[in-house]
């Protein structure tokens, strides 16, 4: 029960955090992991950044507010 409780718990905690835009650092690692394996990944706080330069910062000719 417990577990089940807890699964439930991590399962609203990353789609909240999808629909607010925060990336999934752990789906992140795995990805990395497999891909790249004798590469470092990023720290957390760099990948955040990241994340957040693309998401934010416009592309050559194409205005974004970060909302659209």
């Amino acid at each position: 029960m417990i577990d089940q409780f807890h699964r439930f718990c991590q399962c609203a905690a990353r789609t909240a955090h999808r629909m607010v835009g925060i990336p999934d650092y752990e789906k992140y690692l795995d990805r990395h992991r497999t891909l790249h394996p004798a590469v470092v990944p990023l720290t957390y706080e760099a990948f955040v950044r990241q994340v957040q330069q693309r998401r934010y910062t416009p592309e050559k000719g194409k205005f974004t507010c970060g909302c659209c």
